[in-house]
């Protein structure tokens, strides 16, 4: 077993982008425990780095109380697993996420007021209850509740998100559209999540590129297409070249045809 104890100065609570990310941390994986006169915030993870990032965001805040970071086995049906714990001691800390975020019932106001502050919170509910994949992006937990705020604000904002939905095992959950995240610069702290989005954002730089290659070839194509059928609408002054005298031909076999049908006739 790995235990390591930090000590931290005294916090000051601020309506930062990093502590959003803690309340989303919060809302998703974390919870408070009381003990006899004191708080303690705990997160449970399989991830270690996500539990370092966020013992790293309180390492950068003045924070008043002791921290520890441990190891230890869990047994999940047939299989054993390794699992991370933070504990953090603090009271002040541990008040302030119960008071503003109503004991994980909705996203604190300043939250609903700031896109970036919302997205920031979003990152950490997608670290802790997401589920990224290639095709989309999900949040689920059994808060229907939080989950409806954030659909709402989602909606708020004008960003893409699906309906509610509930499975079999009373977990509800959300998808939200991916090019929408990607559009206000998530970033995510799994390794394991964070190399999905950037497949996905890999994948979507190369079919922008491919649209846009596609339609300068398809103008490009309308364009030569317009000088060999000969249209009076375009412009010669605008054109290469090369590309007038094919324009000055075609009129000229034009003309010529216009003053052989007149003899003829």
């Amino acid at each position: 077993m790995i235990r390591k104890m930090l000590k931290y100065k005294r916090i000051k609570l601020k309506t930062s982008k990093d502590f959003t990310y803690l309340c989303g941390v919060y809302c998703s994986d974390g919870s408070v425990i009381r003990s006899k006169n004191s708080l303690r915030f705990s997160l449970n993870v399989t991830d270690k780095e996500f539990a370092v990032y966020v013992r790293d965001i309180l390492l950068d805040n003045e924070f008043d109380g002791t921290a520890s970071i441990k190891e230890y086995y869990r047994k999940d049906n047939w299989s054993v697993k390794k699992k991370y714990q933070l504990c953090i001691n603090c009271k002040n800390f541990c008040n302030f996420l119960i008071k503003h975020t109503k004991r994980k019932n909705e996203i604190p106001l300043w939250i609903k007021k700031n896109k970036k502050c919302f997205i920031r919170f979003l990152e950490g509910m997608i670290d802790g209850d997401g589920f990224v994949s290639e095709t989309t992006i999900v949040i689920g937990q059994k808060n229907k509740n939080l989950l409806n705020d954030i659909r709402n604000t989602l909606l708020g904002f004008g960003m893409r998100c699906g309906k509610l939905w509930v499975n079999n095992q009373n977990v509800y959950g959300i998808s939200i559209h991916k090019k929408t995240l990607l559009k206000n610069n998530l970033s995510l702290h799994i390794n394991r999540k964070k190399d999905i989005l950037y497949k996905i954002r890999i994948r979507q730089k190369h079919t922008e590129e491919t649209k846009r290659k596609i339609k300068v070839a398809c103008k490009e194509y309308w364009r030569k297409r317009r000088i060999l059928i000969g249209f009076k609408e375009v412009n010669k002054d605008s054109l290469k070249e090369a590309d007038k005298k094919k324009v000055i031909e075609v009129d000229g076999k034009k003309d010529k045809g216009q003053g052989t049908n007149g003899e003829s006739k």
